[in-house]
């Protein structure tokens, strides 16, 4: 049995079980089937990028998070040394919190930079 063989309503129920990152990395740009599935019916997201490689980061960044902002409610981000410039990298893609219209909790981990926190922070108005 394959996996595209299995009900949308099944899919779904995996679906749950994968947080946010893991889901678009699993199954975003898959085919037309699991986009229509994580546009549709998937409507929440909760991303944490603590733990993320750079080539993972930028991935998300360019092909994922842009048509997905609306649908986040949680974002941590962190400039530790698993994702070192982390906030920097995010800041370059201009995304701004205000794109990020269902935002309910925002974390930042080990922010070394002032001037990025104060960046971060001035757009939570």
């Amino acid at each position: 049995m394959h996996l595209e063989s299995l009900a949308n309503e099944l899919l779904l129920y995996l679906f749950k079980f994968f947080d946010g990152i893991q889901l678009l990395r699993a199954f975003h740009d898959l085919n037309s089937r699991f986009n229509h599935l994580l546009d549709n019916h998937y409507r929440v997201y909760r991303i944490d990028l603590r733990s993320i490689s750079k080539y993972q980061f930028d991935n998300l960044c360019q092909y994922c998070l842009p048509s997905i902002t609306d649908q986040i409610i949680s974002l941590t981000i962190s400039d530790d040394d698993e994702t070192p410039s982390l906030p920097a990298i995010f800041l370059s893609y201009n995304f701004t919190l205000d794109k990020f219209t269902r935002l309910q909790s925002l974390s930042l981990y080990s922010i070394q930079s002032f001037a990025q926190l104060s960046q971060l922070i001035y757009q939570c108005h």
